[in-house]
């Protein structure tokens, strides 16, 4: 389980922490941005209970947000 979505963002994270990671629309999110916002959303799905392999589903329109939650769902051990 080494090769996980989020492992990927947070060794581009490590490695090149202000260059642009994500973009829509007119938004803009470094690699380091994106994995504090994903480390905090993780933190805050085990916090509410989310178990590793319990299903979570997400629902948002293509978004930066849908991105960020799906990172944070494979960072909480869950399967979208």
């Amino acid at each position: 389980m080494d090769n996980l979505v989020h492992h990927l963002l947070r060794s581009s994270a490590e490695r090149l922490p202000e260059k642009e990671a994500i973009v829509h629309e007119d938004e803009r999110w470094s690699y380091s941005a994106a994995y504090r916002a994903v480390a905090s959303l993780a933190y805050g799905l085990k916090l509410a209970g989310l178990q590793r392999g319990d299903r979570l589903g997400i629902l948002l329109k293509s978004s930066i947000p849908q991105a960020l939650s799906i990172f944070a769902a494979s960072a909480a051990g869950a399967e979208t």
